[in-house]
């Protein structure tokens, strides 16, 4: 499964669809902003914001630009959610207007009797992740992996995880098979149809200097 992390906003209050990472930090949004408290990410989202060629990788003056950023974001921060579902609550009761985070939140804050919120994507570009089986190099049962992968893999079952958890798969059975069920419209939002959406995101990691980063972080949002 893969997602990308991108803006969820309210058009109630959000009227102009943001589609660069500045555009959070207008003023309108004070304390309106909901987004997960993952010092790496959060920086590595700035990174991207301030043009930083290897946003998990940055240099010292790349970072400090990102924390220039985020001093100018943090008035406009809710609050750094524990969990992602945080984040949803937030969107649902209507205390947050805009909140970062993966795909399907549009479908979750939905569920849970909040409004309609609507994605945009930076034009900055985005981190996200991609989550897969691996097969230990030195396994003495590799004859057993495509075994397990082939019972696991089943589209039915991917089908069926995309819709419990609103993250695109790589699985185009699968796919055409939510398509027949009248789950189209979900999964061409939520980019199942688009997997190179993957490829051009930067995957989460960890970072190159991750005191640094996590300094830089605290310097701005433990202050």
């Amino acid at each position: 499964s893969w997602s990308t992390v991108q803006i969820y906003y309210n058009p109630k209050y959000v009227t102009t669809k943001p589609t660069s990472w500045h555009a959070l930090l207008d003023k309108k949004y004070a304390g309106k902003i909901s987004l997960e408290n993952i010092p790496t990410d959060v920086m590595a989202i700035a990174g991207r914001a301030t043009g930083a060629k290897q946003p998990y990788s940055m240099t010292s003056g790349e970072i400090s630009k990102a924390k220039a950023f985020l001093k100018e974001f943090k008035p406009n921060v809710l609050k750094l959610a524990s969990q992602n579902n945080e984040v949803v609550r937030a969107l649902a009761d209507g205390s947050a207007w805009i909140g970062i985070t993966n795909l399907g939140t549009d479908d979750r804050v939905k569920d849970a009797g909040g409004p309609v919120v609507k994605a945009a994507y930076p034009s900055e570009g985005t981190i996200g992740f991609i989550d897969s089986e691996q097969i230990v190099k030195a396994s003495k049962n590799k004859d057993s992996f495509e075994k397990f992968e082939n019972a696991m893999q089943q589209a039915p079952f991917i089908a069926k995880n995309f819709i419990t958890n609103g993250r695109p798969l790589f699985n185009e059975k699968a796919f055409k098979m939510l398509v027949n069920q009248g789950h189209g419209d979900r999964a061409r939002r939520l980019l199942y149809n688009n997997p190179q959406a993957a490829l051009k995101m930067t995957l989460k990691g960890p970072a190159g200097d991750e005191q640094a980063y996590t300094d830089a972080f605290n310097e701005v949002f433990g202050a």
